[in-house]
């Protein structure tokens, strides 16, 4: 699962710190304020944490369902 962090100002302390809680395999940015934590899982201290940094934040599945058919 991924964990999805976004906000104005995203720490490398703060997204060092929610990859140890929550298990991450890696931190990688995929816009400006933008990261995924891969191989995440859900953990306490997370929404708190966020909630401090004023950071958004979400689980996602890594592997999206597939698109549906016959849809235009």
């Amino acid at each position: 699962m991924y964990l999805i962090i976004q906000g104005a100002d995203v720490e490398t302390a703060a997204l060092k710190q929610l990859a140890k809680l929550s298990g991450a395999a890696s931190i990688e940015q995929v816009a400006p304020n933008v990261f995924r934590l891969k191989d995440a899982s859900p953990a306490d201290g997370i929404a708190e944490l966020c909630a401090e940094q004023k950071l958004d934040w979400a689980f996602v599945p890594e592997d999206p369902s597939p698109p549906l058919s016959g849809c235009s």
